[in-house]
């Protein structure tokens, strides 16, 4: 509970901080008035029914209370990722971390409820996003996210698997993770530019933080392989093995 409050804390801070800095108008978060109607609402249709999925496939666990915690921890982490940022070249300004690919490997269906709550604190506390482009965000992130998880599901679950193939396999979705909510993003941005905008200079922008993403995607890869790896030593259970396994077993 105080990692949590000191997460929330640190976000708080850092909101402060930054209100005079020069940022990307996007920070990798559709806004409000930006995409037509239509797409919006579709947006809104996928996160209720992927939210409404991944409900009924938590409560299908054995305990779904017992993942509260690692969830609220992980949505803190998520939460103030947006106010961990790199200097990026102009047109772009600056960029961050995202973790949607994190969050599915240690969350697993926990992940997209854990997002959507997520974006929804960022979009009070620091204006991230906005409420009707809300949807259309969690699908951008969450179902990447879902994915993620399904990269790391297919070698978690081989018998007998060593903490190296899981490292790949954890590296191989955090990276996945970020570049589908990248690729996702730029293409539902770069067609959508309102003619009231600069629309090259927008088009501009939204390529170069679309581009300049791509390495903290390698990076988000590299630190979910160490996690992975660090949890497979400490806390296996983390990632529903029991806790046996040791550094180096044979796949």
């Amino acid at each position: 509970m105080c990692a949590h409050y000191a997460l929330l804390l640190y976000a708080f801070v850092s909101f402060i901080c930054n209100l005079q800095l020069a940022t990307c108008n996007f920070i990798m978060h559709v806004p409000d008035g930006f995409l037509p109607a239509a797409v919006l609402a579709g947006g809104y249709v996928v996160t209720v029914g992927v939210t409404a999925l991944a409900l009924r496939k938590i409560n299908q666990e054995e305990d779904p209370r017992a993942a509260i915690p690692k969830a609220a921890l992980m949505t803190a982490a998520f939460f103030i990722a947006s106010t961990i940022r790199f200097p990026a070249p102009p047109p772009a300004t600056s960029i961050h971390l995202i973790l949607c690919g994190l969050m599915g490997v240690v969350l697993g269906w926990y992940a997209y409820p854990a997002i959507l709550v997520g974006l929804i604190l960022q979009f009070l506390v620091f204006g991230h996003g906005g409420i009707t482009s809300l949807g259309v965000n969690a699908t951008i992130m969450g179902v990447p996210a879902l994915i993620a998880h399904a990269i790391f599901q297919t070698v978690r679950r081989r018998k007998d698997v060593g903490v190296r193939p899981l490292q790949v396999a954890a590296f191989i979705a955090g990276f996945v993770g970020v570049a589908l909510a990248v690729l996702a993003f730029y293409t539902l941005m770069i067609g959508s530019i309102p003619s009231a905008m600069d629309v090259a200079q927008e088009q501009a922008a939204i390529t170069a933080l679309s581009i300049w993403h791509l390495p903290i995607a390698l990076i988000e890869g590299v630190i979910t392989a160490l996690l992975v790896g660090y949890l497979m030593r400490v806390r296996p259970e983390i990632l529903g093995f029991v806790p046996k396994m040791k550094w180096g077993s044979a796949d």
